[in-house]
């Protein structure tokens, strides 16, 4: 089972960021680079190239554009704020923890693997994102390494800051246990999540799938034309698939619909095979078994998703009851698509979602406690010189105009 609670803070403040990245003000200017050491705490020292590599890597990973955040000095601010700040307070976890009362996981412990292997996944997405051909192996476990380098860690060292993340974790998760939700507050949440998921899945309904399909925030709006759908594909020949992708893509329809109809007309007796069994009473989930199938749990697709090949596309769209199977052709197969359950459109029912959202609630309310609580501690080890800071070449400076 994931444990979300051992997610970064760091995470929340980057997506805050990126949301926000459209707001930009002035001219982007670029910070001061020099290799000097700009965070020193008694466990480790990170430079200001480390600093920006780690910026870097979260671009990357997340697909953003490093220039246009810069483009806005008051997210790009923040942002290096957060990252120093969470490298700070990781390294103060042990301590605070030891005066809590909180023992520190051990380093080959299951929840510290699990961060670890968070850590080196985001490291291994923008490597293979970058390299020219996949990397496995020697290759790749050379390539994470230089990367993990840049970012001021030998594998060990990297293990070492998983550790101390989850060691952050559990305090913060401590001090946030006896957090209270007022009813005022279910609501408020209840309805800012509304007026939000309203707005963005009426006008984008990839975004609305791909945000219920991640499952990470309580979902308490539906957007019409959301379906679940299972699939069974008859499919092309590798070649012939290429070769089909390829004018499709290129708007050759011509070419395509006469290359996939000579193809799927080959595929004809298993077309035929399936088509009498489902006409003869057989169940699609057995066919599904029996034939293969492209989404035993049931796929969830928007009728307005453009991003689906045109006929498929159309298909889904065909499907108007639970139950009903609508086929097509395209460049993959012949497609076998059957409605398989109805997303009820409209506002969920605060009932149905109120344990959801207070998960969500407690989340934010445990994050600003710890990060209160860390923010004292920094200024009070910085005070007694225990944490050096000195990140401000790291800033941009305002723009007049902004």
């Amino acid at each position: 089972m994931k444990k979300k609670w051992l997610l970064s803070m760091l995470t929340v403040v980057l997506v805050v960021a990126f949301l926000l990245a459209g707001c930009t003000a002035g001219q982007a200017n670029e910070p001061a680079v020099s290799g000097k050491t700009v965070l020193k705490t008694a466990l480790s020292e990170y430079t200001d190239k480390e600093i920006l590599a780690r910026v870097a890597l979260y671009c990357d990973y997340y697909g953003v554009e490093e220039d246009a955040l810069k483009e806005d000095t008051q997210i790009w601010n923040r942002l290096i704020e957060g990252i120093v700040n969470d490298y700070a307070f990781v390294d103060m976890a042990a301590a605070m923890a030891e005066e809590s009362g909180i023992p520190v996981p051990d380093a080959q412990s299951e929840e510290v693997e699990t961060v670890f292997g968070q850590l080196l996944t985001e490291i291994d997405g923008v490597i293979q994102k970058n390299a020219q051909e996949p990397l496995e192996g020697e290759a790749l476990l050379k390539a994470e390494d230089e990367y993990m380098a840049g970012l001021g860690f030998t594998r060990e060292e990297y293990r070492g800051f998983a550790q101390r993340k989850v060691t952050s974790a559990l305090l913060q998760r401590e001090w946030g246990k006896d957090i209270e939700i007022t009813e005022e507050e279910l609501q408020s949440e209840y309805q800012a999540n509304l007026d939000a998921q309203k707005q963005y899945m009426d006008i984008d309904p990839v975004y609305a799938v791909n945000f219920i399909k991640k499952g990470e925030q309580a979902v308490v709006y539906y957007p019409q034309g959301l379906k679940y759908i299972k699939s069974i594909t008859v499919p092309l020949d590798a070649e012939t698939r290429g070769k089909a992708a390829i004018l499709y893509n290129e708007g050759k329809m011509r070419d395509y619909n006469i290359l996939l109809e000579e193809a799927v007309a080959a595929l004809e007796p298993e077309i035929e095979e399936i088509r009498a069994k489902l006409q003869s009473g057989t169940p699609f989930e057995e066919l599904m078994g029996e034939y293969g199938a492209d989404g035993q749990e049931g796929q969830l697709v928007s009728e307005a998703d453009t991003k689906m090949i045109t006929d498929f596309q159309k298909a889904v769209k065909e499907l108007q009851n639970v139950g009903d199977v609508a086929e097509c052709d395209t460049y993959e197969g012949h497609h076998f698509i059957q409605y398989s359950a109805e997303v009820k459109p409209g506002a969920v029912p605060l009932d149905e979602v109120s344990e959801a959202l207070k998960q969500g609630i407690l989340q934010k309310k445990a994050i600003a406690s710890y990060e209160q609580k860390m923010l004292q501690a920094l200024n009070t080890a910085k005070e007694a010189g225990t944490v050096v800071l000195d990140f401000d070449s790291l800033m941009l400076e305002e723009a007049e105009n902004a």
